[in-house]
């Protein structure tokens, strides 16, 4: 099966809490044979409902259509003890080195498809196929089925972490391409089509027929435009100009936007049309709004102009330089790591404002457990700042912080913790989450 579609664009859009990836490319949609089964979290924390996923990985550089694929979960202790847990739909899509996150509630990002996983702890396995081919198979602990796994299974992990695979490796072995990790879910969103805008201005000589800019809503009145997190974003235009009386072969086209010059280069033409494409460059930190394009065409001695608009969109968005926190302490100590304003210090922990919108902070903890004892979330405490007077206590449920951090600033994110008196040696381990909500 193929599809075809006008141009790609890769878009990366967070509201609120929520994370998107929408994409329009013109790619051949085709068989999946690339995609492989890339993260599965198959023994959370604690309790396992709502937190089990399995991330899809497509590591070629071609758009996959995810049609009819199944993801099966298997019962190692018998054989052939198969449950069907996702079948793709033919909005289902997955980006060139994208992915598709299939999870449950509490998962965040938000799964591009929300179901309830009924996951086994081990041995057991999980696999992506059709009704005709099997596309991969991950098996884990000691299965003694060989429809379970690839080569020989991989090792199970320990609640908490993730099965992993290596670096995108698949060497149809599971014990070599896949270890245990820190969960990190990552998901992708289904693709539509993109809609062409035209606009005809009238110059004596030179008319410039159509300006074309990618929709990334076209169900919405407009064009709008989403930013990319933390990252300047290229936006592609094309622009057809046509003169009956002929055009020179030193015709020159330009674009202006937010007070920027950018050169568009000629493509195709003949001696009455010329087309010319390129790209302009938006920030993450533009504002939000109506922005409007103007170009600029010129031909011997001829000028054409005309103009176009859209709308760039709200983006909200943070980046936290630590990925993790790692101490040593004895019981009834009180401890605390004070953030900086420096991203590149990954054991001072800073958070960025990647977006273009004002934001507020959003924090929830899980306990730190270990193989004997646990510490509740609440002696664990983050602050924004370098003093803890306005500390908050972390809990499993989401709290919002004023913090009303504008975008591109940064603000020192300090930690502390209290270890009981009655906490057991050993290595305790949690998870924190930390997301942001527009504070408009």
């Amino acid at each position: 099966m193929t599809c075809f579609t006008t141009s790609f664009l890769e878009v990366v859009k967070m509201r609120l809490t929520e994370y998107f990836v929408v994409a329009i490319c013109l790619l051949q949609c085709v068989a999946a044979e690339g995609v492989v089964i890339n993260e599965v979290l198959y023994n959370p924390l604690g309790s396992d409902t709502g937190m089990e996923f399995v991330e899809l990985h497509n590591p070629t550089n071609e758009m996959i259509s995810l049609n009819g694929y199944i993801l099966e979960s298997g019962n190692g202790a018998n054989p052939n003890d198969w449950t069907v847990e996702w079948i793709g739909l033919s909005s289902d899509m997955i980006l060139p080195n994208g992915y598709f996150l299939i999870g449950e509630s509490n998962v965040s990002p938000t799964p591009d498809y929300l179901t309830n996983l009924d996951l086994q702890n081990s041995p057991d396995g999980v696999r992506l196929k059709t009704n005709i081919t099997l596309i991969d198979t991950v098996g884990y602990g000691n299965l003694q089925f060989p429809e379970y796994y690839e080569g020989t299974p991989a090792k199970n992990v320990a609640e908490g972490l993730s099965l992993t695979r290596t670096s995108g490796i698949d060497t149809n072995n599971n014990s070599a391409d896949f270890t245990a990790s820190q969960p990190n879910p990552q998901s992708g969103k289904n693709l539509q089509s993109g809609l062409s805008v035209r606009l005809v201005v009238m110059e004596p000589g030179i008319d410039i027929a159509s300006i074309s800019l990618l929709d990334e809503y076209p169900d919405t009145a407009g064009i709008q435009i989403v930013p990319l997190a933390g990252m300047s974003k290229d936006v592609n235009i094309s622009v057809r100009i046509q003169d009956s009386q002929g055009l020179e072969t030193n015709t020159t086209a330009k674009v202006t936007v937010n007070a920027k010059d950018f050169n568009l280069q000629r493509r195709a033409y003949n001696s009455t049309t010329q087309d010319f494409s390129g790209t302009f460059r938006m920030s993450f930190s533009d504002a939000p709004g109506n922005y409007t394009v103007l170009v600029r065409v010129t031909s011997g001695g001829k000028v054409g102009t005309a103009q176009a608009s859209f709308e760039y969109m709200p983006l909200t968005a943070i980046a936290v330089d630590a990925s993790s926190l790692n101490i040593s302490a004895q019981p009834n100590t009180l401890l605390q790591v004070i953030g900086d304003l420096d991203m590149r210090t990954k054991d001072k922990a800073t958070v960025r404002n990647i977006g273009n919108v004002g934001i507020d902070i959003g924090v929830k903890g899980s306990q730190l457990l270990s193989d004997r004892s646990s510490i509740d979330s609440a002696n664990l405490e983050l602050a924004f700042g370098q003093s803890f007077s306005q500390a908050v206590a972390l809990s499993t449920s989401l709290q919002y912080i004023p913090l009303g951090l504008q975008s591109d600033n940064v603000k020192e994110l300090s930690y502390r913790i209290f270890v009981p008196q009655n906490a057991l040696p050993g290595v305790y381990k949690g998870l924190v989450s930390i997301t942001a909500r527009s504070s408009g």
